[in-house]
């Protein structure tokens, strides 16, 4: 059985460096005439030299985890360290949290030096960071922290209710995980402070732009935030934070300096398109149905005393059995996570049809090679990886859209 976890684990990161691979290998493939003026041929080259080194990193970076796995799997380092603890520390949920957090704790070396190799070497050479040494540690610093509090809470609550309910607590916890999800959204705001400086963006014909067209759509909005995201790196972004009424426009303080306001109003169209297509409401089934396969999953892996028992543990280790759980649950989610990122391209082409249709075909199509290119995005991803973990559509294949729209539009 340990034999069984540990090739789980190292086919899934194998499989997805073998994506990444043939990704880089599909690099020289034709770029598509409607996006060649993303990138000049002196900046592609260096767009693909980009790619190369992070694919380097990348994938030493994977194998180093890999191999932390490995190790600390194969010689029951979990049992171990629980049993040497657990004679100093009588409190249940501490014991828990440790052992869970055990491969975490073990990886902080080198999560800071691939994590420095990539803000100081890789984004400063190509021009993107800006965040000082101080910076970089204190948003290491404040991650972890935000992971392990993230970390103790869920493994707590799940113990919690797991000590009431019995195994009850699998269907329970499926509606936890979407309160959570709510939770998370409704205060999506305090949580980027947590990252950015958040300052209101001054008066003047952007900010009546935006609040204008929001009325128009009827779309509330409590106010309009500027993210000091200059100060790590010079890519853009936007969007919302928020539920209801308490909705908040999130810029990054990079799109104000580069970006006309028909196409800073483009972005937000988008966003504003999926809010209206009810994007997020369409995604939810699909996302219970993604939980309620983990929990199922669950229900077996943590009931399994013979897991502990292959670890090394005596007895059935709860928290122990979720270590387990989240190193195999990646293979489970692979076919899931494919059918929602169908999804989400095509949720992504309602909201670029939403843009188009109340901002106009040019901003829109301007903001979106703009973004690319400020963003070094790959203009010839391979389509297996597109198929499987994007998101959001090819770039080509949006501003095809885009234009199909436009013209639809003006007829």
């Amino acid at each position: 059985m340990k034999l069984v976890i540990i090739l789980i684990y190292a086919a899934v990161t194998l499989f997805d460096l073998f994506l990444k691979l043939l990704n880089y290998r599909h690099r020289n493939a034709p770029i598509p005439a409607n996006v060649r003026d993303v990138y000049d041929e002196e900046t592609y080259k260096k767009r693909m030299a980009y790619d190369m080194e992070n694919l380097r990193l990348d994938i030493a970076s994977r194998l180093v985890t890999l191999a932390v796995f490995v190790v600390v799997m194969a010689m029951n380092w979990h049992s171990a360290f629980f049993y040497a603890i657990e004679p100093h520390i009588g409190n249940v949920y501490i014991q828990a949290f440790l052992l869970f957090a055990l491969l975490n704790i073990i990886e902080i070396p080198s999560d800071i030096i691939f994590g420095a190799i990539k803000t100081f070497k890789i984004e400063a050479k190509y021009g993107f960071n800006k965040a000082s040494v101080g910076t970089f540690i204190a948003d290491f610093v404040k991650d972890l922290i935000l992971i392990f509090v993230l970390m103790l809470g869920g493994l707590s609550l799940f113990m919690v209710l797991h000590g009431w309910l019995g195994n009850w607590v699998f269907v329970v916890f499926i509606g936890v995980l979407v309160l959570i999800g709510l939770i998370a959204a409704l205060f999506s705001r305090f949580i980027l402070r947590l990252a950015y400086k958040l300052t209101p963006l001054e008066d003047g014909a952007l900010k009546d732009r935006i609040m204008k067209f929001a009325s128009e759509m009827d779309f509330p909005v409590k106010s309009i935030f500027i993210a000091n995201a200059s100060k790590r790196s010079t890519k853009v972004n936007a969007g919302f934070a928020g539920l209801g009424k308490f909705k908040t426009i999130i810029l990054f303080d990079t799109l104000l300096e580069n970006y006309a306001e028909d196409e800073i109003l483009s972005i937000l169209a988008h966003e504003v398109g999926h809010a209206k297509k009810k994007h997020s409401l369409r995604k939810r089934p699909m996302n219970i149905i993604q939980d309620s396969v983990m929990m199922l999953v669950a229900f077996f892996v943590v009931n399994s005393d013979g897991l502990s028992y292959a670890f090394g543990f005596t007895e059935l280790n709860i928290a122990f059995s979720i270590v387990v759980l989240f190193s195999v649950i990646s293979l489970i989610n692979l076919p899931l996570n494919t059918v929602k990122n169908i999804i989400s391209r095509k949720f992504e082409y309602e909201a670029d049809d939403f843009a188009v249709k109340h901002v106009g075909v040019e901003p829109s199509v301007s903001m979106m090679k703009k973004g690319a290119g400020d963003n070094f995005a790959n203009l010839t991803p391979h389509p297996l990886l597109v198929a499987m973990t994007y998101s959001h559509p090819p770039i080509t294949d949006r501003v095809a859209n885009m234009e199909k729209t436009g013209k639809k539009v003006t007829k």
